[in-house]
C-alpha cells in the first residue's frame, strides 16, 4: 500500500504520512511519520488500535504465496525464453 497523506500534522507542521506496519510484530497496523525525507522531525505515531494475533500470521501466508507467485512467474518467464530462443534457432537454421 502507498504512504498517504494524513490531516495531522507533524512537528515539521507539515502533513504527515500515513503508512502501514509489515513488520512481524505489528503487521497490518497504521501509523504516521514526518513526510520530509530529507531531515524528518522524528515525529511518529501510531493512529489505530493493536490488531488481533491473527492478522500478523494472514498478511504472512499472503507474503509466503507472493513469493511463490513471483518464483513461478520467473519460472514461467525463463521457460517461454528457451521455447522462443528454440523456436529461432529453428527457423533461422541455415537450409
Amino acid at each position: 500500500m502507498a504512504p498517504q497523506m494524513s490531516e495531522m500534522k507533524c512537528r515539521c507542521g507539515r502533513n504527515a504520512m500515513e503508512w502501514v506496519s509489515f513488520i512481524q510484530k505489528n503487521s497490518g497496523r497504521r501509523f504516521v511519520r514526518c513526510a520530509n525525507r530529507v531531515t524528518p522531525c522524528r515525529f511518529w505515531k501510531w493512529i489505530d488500535d493493536p490488531v488481533s494475533p491473527l492478522v500478523p500470521s494472514a498478511m504472512d501466508l499472503n507474503v509466503k504465496k507472493s513469493q511463490r507467485i513471483v518464483k513461478f512467474l520467473g519460472l514461467v518467464m525463463a521457460a517461454s525464453l528457451v521455447v522462443i530462443f528454440v523456436f529461432l534457432r529453428m527457423c533461422l537454421r541455415p537450409l
